[in-house]
């Protein structure tokens, strides 16, 4: 569900990066709504197993996706309200910072999950 979520929001964002750069599609005075959309998609999709809910696979999958359209989403609202090239460069930097942090929290969460279940079977 996760992967499916980050693959599926990546096609986006890329139908969304094509449509912005090509066909002149730009969000002008919603710039700000846009930039602060994306930030809280991005904190929810870092967040995501902190958040209560019911079924975690559709959690994970819409956490995944609102965190790679986020991105995109900041991405756009930046270059609207500044489009200043350091700020840009910078923002992709914090965004391999937060894709390297999402995997890290996977993967110790994945731990976490498989200690539990070892200690529940008798493994451990």
């Amino acid at each position: 569900a996760g992967c499916t979520g980050l693959v599926l929001g990546a096609i986006i964002a890329l139908l969304g990066i094509l449509s912005y750069s090509s066909f002149d599609f730009h969000v002008g005075e919603n710039s700000t709504i846009v930039f602060w959309v994306g930030f809280i998609a991005v904190v929810c999709g870092l967040l995501q197993y902190h958040i209560p809910g019911g079924n975690r696979g559709l959690i994970h999958f819409f956490f995944n996706l609102t965190f790679v359209l986020g991105t995109f989403l900041l991405l756009v609202g930046i270059q609207e309200i500044s489009s200043s090239f350091i700020l840009e460069v910078y923002l992709f930097a914090l965004i391999a910072y937060w894709i390297i942090t999402r995997i890290i929290v996977s993967q110790l969460e994945h731990k976490k999950m498989c200690a539990a279940c070892s200690k529940s079977c008798g493994y451990f």
